[in-house]
């Protein structure tokens, strides 16, 4: 949810130090530190997201979509996310719930909305829910479903991807099914907003 990411990019100002974890070719504002596993145009860094290589206390916020199911270690890499934020830091993270194995390169946990709010345990939590909603989570894994029955890897391909435009229309439904309050049981990913607890 990008706009949830500039609600704390304009409440952190001009100054701010941002780190983005796993952020593949995309920057979240102009002074954010893109870090990745792969080189793509417009990573700052490659590295290994369970070792991050900055100071302690470095970031205001850290940024972490879709990347907690793809590490073996979700706690380490938590940890190593606490230990870069300032006394004040933040985190935004992103995590699938309901959605087909995707191994990039590897894929290994799901989250209910329970379980992130005890995995970001060490952080105060400012607010968490939905962010991409149960249309996307049935149409998704239907788009799996049907392309698993083709054998020809290349028709394959090219059904999942006709499937993903037909059903793309359907999927504006969830503009009104997020905001339902047990959205979150059948939500294809769920989101978590935390500002670093110091003991």
């Amino acid at each position: 949810m990008i706009h949830k990411i500039d609600e704390l990019l304009k409440t952190l100002g001009r100054e701010r130090k941002v780190l983005d974890l796993g952020s593949g070719k995309k920057r979240i504002s102009p002074e954010a530190v893109n870090i990745d596993i792969n080189f793509y145009p417009g990573v700052d860094v490659i590295g290994d997201v369970h070792h991050l290589p900055f100071g302690d206390g470095h970031f205001d916020l850290v940024v972490a979509r879709a990347v907690l199911e793809h590490v073996e270690d979700p706690a380490g890499v938590i940890s190593q996310i606490r230990r870069v934020l300032k006394k004040d830091g933040y985190v935004y993270a992103e995590i699938p719930f309901l959605q087909p194995y995707h191994a990039a390169p590897g894929d290994f946990q799901r989250y209910t909305l329970k379980g992130i709010e005890t995995l970001f345990s060490e952080f105060y939590k400012i607010d968490s829910g939905v962010c991409v909603g149960p249309t996307s989570a049935i149409l998704g894994l239907m788009q799996e479903y049907i392309a698993f029955f083709i054998g020809v890897p290349v028709l394959r391909t090219a059904a999942y991807f006709m499937l993903g435009w037909l059903f793309a229309p359907f999927r504006y439904l969830d503009l009104f099914l997020v905001k339902r309050k047990k959205s979150h049981t059948i939500a294809s990913s769920l989101y978590f907003i935390g500002k670093k607890r110091t003991f």
